[in-house]
C-alpha cells in the first residue's frame, strides 16, 4: 500500500522543521502536496495528472488536502481513461 512521505528539505540549522512537502507514489503517478509561496495559507497539489501546475486545494488541513489531492487525480485519470476508451471505439 502506498503511503505519504514527508519530503521537506531542511537546512542543517533549521529551527522550524514543520513538514511542507508530502509525496505519494501510486504506480506511475506521483502526487506532491505542498505549501507554495504563491498560495499562502493553503496546500496545493502538483502531479503529472494535473499538468504539473500547482492546483489550490483550498484547505489548511493537511489530511483534508491529501484526500482532495487524491480525489482530483482520480477524476483526472478517470476522464483520461474514458477518452482513451472512446478513441478506441471503431
Amino acid at each position: 500500500m502506498a503511503t505519504w512521505k514527508d519530503t521537506t528539505m531542511h537546512s542543517r540549522g533549521a529551527i522550524d522543521t514543520t513538514p511542507r512537502v508530502w509525496k505519494i507514489v501510486l504506480g506511475f503517478v506521483v502526487l506532491t502536496v505542498l505549501r507554495h509561496r504563491d498560495y499562502p495559507g493553503t496546500w496545493v497539489v502538483q502531479s503529472d495528472a494535473t499538468g504539473h501546475w500547482p492546483r489550490d486545494l483550498q484547505t489548511d488541513d493537511i489530511d483534508e488536502a491529501k484526500q482532495v489531492a487524491l480525489d482530483i487525480v482520480y477524476t483526472a485519470l478517470r476522464v483520461a481513461i474514458e477518452a482513451a476508451e472512446a478513441a478506441r471505439q471503431p
